[in-house]
């Protein structure tokens, strides 16, 4: 059985199916951190819109119960004029 005699223009080859090869990898890594950072963001900016979607229900909530403790104390002060 004869050894095949390697040539120059074989291990080119090889080297450049090898670096294609790692090209191809570091272009999936890239493309799937991209789509997690995607993600990431997505993440980000809903809960950015849900705090500040709480912080207006808070305000709101906060306005309505000053509301309700002025006309408590309304309520209270007329009453004990009535009962004087």
């Amino acid at each position: 059985m004869k050894k095949k005699k390697l040539k120059a223009s074989d291990f080119y080859e090889d080297v450049m199916v090898q670096e294609r090869r790692r090209e191809e990898k570091e272009d999936l890594r890239f493309q799937s951190s991209k789509a997690n950072e995607d993600i990431l963001l997505g993440f980000v900016r809903e809960l950015k819109e849900s705090s500040e979607r709480k912080a207006v229900q808070a305000e709101k909530n906060g306005q309505h119960f000053a509301a309700l403790a002025s006309a408590l104390i309304s309520n209270i002060n007329q009453t004990n004029q009535s009962s004087k």
